[in-house]
């Protein structure tokens, strides 16, 4: 395949006590606009209790195509590598964690990601922000996740996803039935008598503050565990 460049056009570092600054500039090949990388830091990172950071990136339609030859090597099959975004990372004491950004992209190969025979996803867009608390707890706001799979345009909004010990819980304000059974006939995802039902069921209305509860660690060769909450709008 054809050698990737990168030119960097700004890489700084500066230092005061325990203050740190790491700032980075620059251009794929492909791409127009460069990457932007922003990092600060205060106090001593093995010093949990005390150390702090703030990191900023950036990347606006950032084109990996020469990169493509040495991804597939990898064992993941893209057709396009742009993506576009942005990322901000707020690291407080005792690793209290903010992260927030958005992405798209035109195709993700979950596939390779999950080890199982997928389809890629197409046209991702998603903006979001997760906190993690002192305890390693985890929460998380999906104002909007947007794709295509399997020719099925997918969208959720004002997603909520909390991690606590070995729970894990989705939920969204509203669902439409009959679309997402649709959407879900349509898709090579489900068993043959399982899509047979859901077209017999014929589902319709609205499910409202849905809630998923799962396990995280569910038992070797046993189905996960789960807990399906909703209130029912003229289903």
């Amino acid at each position: 395949g054809s050698d990737a460049l990168l030119a960097v056009k700004e890489l700084s570092f500066k230092r005061a006590g325990d203050f740190r600054r790491f700032r980075v500039e620059a251009n794929f090949d492909q791409s127009a606009e460069p990457v932007l990388g922003i990092i600060e830091s205060q106090g001593d990172p093995r010093e949990q209790d005390e150390f702090s950071a703030k990191a900023y990136l950036t990347f606006n339609d950032v084109d990996f195509s020469a990169q493509l030859p040495a991804i597939s090597a990898l064992g993941i099959d893209l057709e396009d590598a742009r993506i576009d975004g942005q990322l901000w990372l707020d690291w407080k004491p005792q690793t209290v964690i903010e992260l927030q950004g958005s992405i798209t992209t035109p195709l993700i190969d979950i596939a390779a990601l999950s080890g199982r025979q997928l389809a890629p996803l197409k046209d991702l867009e998603i903006n979001f922000r997760a906190e993690k608390s002192a305890d390693n707890n985890w929460q998380g706001w999906v104002p909007l996740l947007a794709m295509n799979w399997q020719q099925q345009a997918f969208k959720f909004e004002q997603l909520k996803v909390d991690i606590k010990n070995k729970r894990l819980e989705i939920s969204i304000p509203t669902l439409d039935l009959a679309q997402t059974t649709r959407q879900l006939v349509a898709i090579d995802l489900l068993e043959d008598r399982l899509k047979e039902t859901v077209n017999t069921l014929s589902l319709a209305g609205n499910l409202q503050q849905v809630s998923l509860n799962l396990s995280r660690n569910p038992t070797p060769g046993k189905t996960p565990r789960f807990i399906l909450q909703a209130n029912l709008d003229n289903v």
